[in-house]
């Protein structure tokens, strides 16, 4: 049995070793903080200075704010925020996550997007937030994949291409929006604008992106009273990769091994958008193939009994075009490729108005 003596000599020596310790911590905090450079210091004072939200905690940060106190109003608690900083770069912090700064000023944009492009990578967490669901696409990737895609992508916004191939699909789309509208009124129907138009969107830049079309607009198949599933799907997908960036990264990633909550749905949701993406692609390839086919074979018949080869028939370029041009005939990467730009689309133009920030 253990004596009083033994007890009290046991828990003295507990005593010491933890004040060892902190005395250790607090020396090595001191020499740290003594063997700085000027460079390190004024980096120092500088993130210092840098507005916080006044709910910002020891420890936690705005991990509060983000899962519980603001969810509901995240953007608008982070325009508040943006303002109370008059528009300079405020921090953000929550457990498990880097450091975010976040910006709003025109200027800043502009020093993040062009000036200083080459330093502000999207960085390894944001990566892996994103790459189970956007794989290897423009949304996920950095550096050289990155600048590779954006650079075949741009090809399908110069000024030729949306003057020859958009402002055609806008008004053949238009033709078709009224004359749904017309057969809606005739027959007395109540319609949500709000999905005609995102229906009308998708089908303009799919025609565009693929040289195909999800049919929004067509009458016969058109379900008034529901969202086409695949803007429902990426709405989802959106919602879940927001609230990844809410949490700390060891709680989704534990969700989503259990496949609990919307973890589990997001997995649904993917499978609905790629069956969807691999659909039209599907049928865009066949389109290419056949007219390729065509065009091979194509012979005309002179007056005078000749056969002679015909000119063959020139074919708008579309993005998939375009990429396996440059050589991206990998077929796990043409997907993500696709699943990146329709997601872009519906996010930008479609659902842009719902309380979030684009992830």
């Amino acid at each position: 049995m253990w004596s009083y003596a033994q007890h009290a000599s046991n828990q003295h020596s507990v005593v010491l070793t933890g004040t060892a310790l902190v005395v250790a911590l607090l020396g090595w905090k001191v020499l740290v903080h003594a063997l700085r450079t000027p460079e390190q210091k004024a980096a120092d004072e500088s993130f210092r200075r840098i507005h916080r939200p006044a709910s910002t905690l020891p420890l936690v940060g705005n991990t509060l704010d983000a899962m519980f106190f603001q969810t509901g109003r995240f953007v608008d608690w982070m325009a508040d925020q943006s303002a109370l900083a008059d528009g300079k770069p405020w921090l953000m912090s929550i457990i498990g996550l880097p450091p975010t700064f976040v910006i709003s000023s025109p200027e800043s944009y502009e020093d993040l997007f062009k000036t200083q492009l080459h330093i502000f990578e999207r960085g390894a967490t944001m990566s892996y937030i994103f790459k189970d669901f956007l794989g290897e696409g423009i949304i996920a990737v950095d550096g050289h994949k990155w600048k590779q895609q954006r650079k075949t992508a741009s090809h399908l916004f110069t000024n030729r291409m949306m003057r020859d191939v958009m402002s055609k699909e806008v008004r053949d789309k238009c033709i078709k929006l009224r004359d749904l509208l017309d057969h809606c009124a005739q027959q007395g129907k109540t319609v949500s604008m709000k999905s005609l138009i995102s229906k009308f969107t998708s089908d303009v830049f799919t025609k565009i992106g693929f040289g195909e079309e999800l049919h929004g607009l067509d009458a016969s198949k058109l379900d008034l009273e529901q969202e086409h599933p695949f803007f429902q799907a990426i709405d989802d997908m959106s919602r879940l990769l927001q609230l990844r960036c809410q949490q700390p990264m060891f709680l989704w990633r534990l969700k989503r091994w259990l496949n609990l909550g919307e973890e589990r749905e997001g997995k649904k949701n993917m499978k609905i958008i790629k069956a969807i993406v691999n659909d039209v692609m599907a049928q865009s390839l066949a389109r290419k193939s056949a007219s390729l086919e065509h065009d091979t074979a194509a012979q005309g018949i002179t007056e005078d009994g000749n056969y002679v080869l015909m000119e063959p028939k020139t074919e708008t370029k579309d993005l998939l075009s375009f990429f396996l041009e440059s050589g991206l005939t990998d077929a796990q990467q043409l997907q993500d490729m696709a699943v990146n730009f329709l997601y872009l689309l519906v996010r930008v133009v479609v659902v842009r108005g719902h309380d979030e920030p684009l992830p």
